[in-house]
């Protein structure tokens, strides 16, 4: 199975009309600035696991962000080069992040880390998401995203590193 762009983009960045409307809430707040983080770093990569895509079937997902281009690959297979995605928790006033709350400290991989859980809004389910972020970067060090309704249920570790570059598409 491949796992396409457009989801992997549907459930990291949230999909346009989905969701109640954006509501005077601070307690999203954090999940917003990882976003606007996420948005000024110049190098990282996402590796998703898909533990099951709602129909089943497993996959893992390899994406690497440098600088205005997205590299994706599924199941190690061809690296696609794309333009890199603005992430972005509204579209038009609308909110595609809600219910945030922060869960509690945990170290991971030796990175102090602060949990948060909060649902995302897709055009077919409604993920229960839970995100690790580090307390120095500021930056997700994880993050896990199930299906509230569906069986959907997707990990995502997230990797900083200057050294992160373009993988080589081929000819």
């Amino acid at each position: 199975m491949r796992l396409s762009l457009s989801l992997v983009a549907a459930v990291f960045w949230g999909v346009p009309g989905t969701s109640p409307a954006l509501a005077e809430d601070t307690s999203c707040a954090p999940i917003r600035s990882v976003q606007a983080k996420l948005n000024n770093t110049e190098r990282f990569q996402l590796f998703t696991v898909t533990l099951n895509d709602g129909l089943g079937n497993v996959a893992t997902t390899d994406v690497r962000m440098v600088k205005w281009k997205m590299y994706e690959r599924s199941n190690a297979g061809p690296w696609r080069v794309l333009r890199r995605p603005i992430q972005t928790d509204t579209v038009a006033g609308i909110s595609t992040v809600s219910n945030c709350e922060h869960v509690g400290d945990e170290v991971l991989n030796g990175v102090p880390t602060i949990a948060f859980t909060y649902d995302r809004f897709r055009p077919q389910s409604k993920m229960r998401v839970r995100m690790s972020i580090s307390k120095e970067t500021g930056l997700p060090i994880r993050t896990r995203f199930k299906g509230l309704d569906s069986a959907e249920d997707f990990v995502t570790t997230y990797k900083y590193d200057s050294s992160i570059g373009e993988p080589d598409t081929g000819p």
